[in-house]
């Protein structure tokens, strides 16, 4: 059974519960005794009045009445507005390996090929054509000039009529005019000349001489031919021409002054001296003796640039005459 009185104020007084009753209530079958009284518990109830509980008895566990009911706040369910499509995440099916270029270091060193310098100049003879008939114009056909190149004539001609040398009037090859290196070389009856005429083709042609003063005894008219390739220029470098009465006769030709290749042509003519010619510091070609009184030869060879200068000089071997009237002429091409 419970045990318990109404009171109506509880106070401390001195350091001890001072419990004051309250007339009127109702006490659960306990009679109050005296002042002082042990408590078991206090309680508020239903009615906000003290409950207290004597020692002994033991107080109901009151049932708790919430002053209010929380409601809990739910958590909002969140529908996304859009989807995001995650990006895939990429596994790679191979692996590629770079190419690697090796370096490549070689084993030797080759020596490059050097490029070919241009063709060095040269000089042919091809032939000679005379003629002794006592005429003006002397018509050669179909004379070999050897192929395409700078074709270069020598002419030497005499006329018995002592004192009245011979000159060329015209000259053409293959019917085109030729160009006059040396116009005219002369002493007494004899003559010399050199001319000369570019050939883009053909390896023959006519060639034509039309000489001064025919017709006064005995004549003749001799016409080397040389063919020139891998000239720079179809102009001569330089010329010389002697002339004297003696047994020998000179050219002097500074083929020095170009330190390129040079081509050197020259041609004698001797009268009233049979025999033969000797040269000095170039190669004969060809030598004639006209009527058995007089000597044709002309020579060439080609001098490496910067050789020197060349001194060239035929002798003839004398006969009984003695007052030869003799000429030399010379020219040379780069």
């Amino acid at each position: 059974m419970n045990q318990y009185e109404y009171y109506r104020d509880i106070l401390l007084s001195g350091g001890t519960l001072m419990c004051v009753a309250q007339a009127g209530i109702e006490s659960d079958s306990y009679t109050p005794g005296s002042q002082e009284q042990f408590f078991n518990d206090i309680q508020l109830d239903e009615q906000g009045r003290l409950k207290v509980y004597i020692v002994g008895s033991t107080p109901a566990t009151p049932t708790p009445t919430p002053s209010n009911t929380v409601t809990p706040t739910p958590t909002p369910t969140i529908t996304p507005t859009s989807t995001i499509t995650p990006t895939p995440t990429v596994t790679p099916t191979s692996t590629v390996t770079p190419t690697v270029t090796p370096t490549v270091t070689p084993t030797n060193t080759a020596t490059p090929t050097p490029t070919p310098s241009s063709p060095a100049i040269s000089v042919s003879y091809v032939t000679t054509v005379s003629s002794d008939s006592n005429t003006g114009t002397y018509n050669f056909s179909n004379v070999n000039i050897g192929g395409p190149g700078l074709i270069v004539c020598v002419i030497g001609s005499f006329n018995q009529g002592v004192g009245v040398p011979r000159r060329i009037t015209a000259m053409t090859l293959g019917g085109s005019s030729m160009t006059s290196v040396i116009d005219s070389n002369n002493v007494g009856s004899s003559s010399a000349f050199i001319r000369s005429l570019v050939v883009s083709s053909g390896t023959s042609a006519d060639i034509s001489v039309t000489l001064t003063n025919g017709g006064f005894g005995s004549s003749t008219c001799n016409v080397s031919v040389y063919r020139i390739q891998n000239y720079k220029s179809s102009t001569a470098a330089e010329t010389a021409t002697s002339n004297s009465i003696g047994t020998t006769q000179q050219a002097n030709l500074p083929t020095s002054t170009n330190a390129s290749d040079t081509v050197v042509i020259s041609g004698v003519f001797f009268n009233r001296i049979p025999g033969s010619v000797t040269w000095t510091n170039i190669t004969e070609n060809f030598e004639r003796s006209p009527g058995g009184i007089t000597m044709f030869s002309v020579a060439s060879k080609v001098v490496a640039g910067g050789a020197g200068v060349s001194t060239i000089s035929a002798e003839a071997i004398a006969s009984s005459y003695g007052d030869a009237q003799n000429m030399i002429v010379g020219a040379t091409w780069r």
